[in-house]
């Protein structure tokens, strides 16, 4: 769930860029502090995976998470981007970006499915 509210979190961040509700060193202070939060949880992600006591199930899913994780960074780095330089390629990149780590955490939850 905190992967979902994260993904929840940098959209509206960007939302809110755009539509000018937020300036750049507000959003640039979010983008800071949800990349912060995502590091605590992936170090312990990562301490599941590499533990040898760690059932088979439970890392494959601990890498499941690991990569929303990933994509969430890249999608916080690509708002980044926006944020430092506000252009038609760094914005379509963060979408693009946006929309990939949705659809890992989508799959993750099983959102959407029936």
């Amino acid at each position: 769930m905190a992967l979902y509210n994260t993904q929840v979190v940098i959209g509206l961040t960007a939302d809110s860029v755009a539509k000018k509700v937020y300036s750049f060193e507000v959003a640039s202070r979010i983008t800071k502090e949800q990349s912060a939060m995502l590091e605590v949880v992936n170090s312990y992600v990562r301490e599941i995976i590499q533990s040898p006591s760690t059932l088979e199930a439970d890392r494959a899913a601990s890498k499941a998470i690991a990569t929303c994780i990933d994509k969430l960074n890249e999608t916080i780095n690509a708002l980044d981007a926006y944020i430092q330089n506000p252009t038609d390629i760094n914005a379509n990149n963060f979408q693009v970006k946006r929309k990939a780590s949705y659809a890992a955490i989508a799959e993750l939850l099983g959102i959407g499915k029936k």
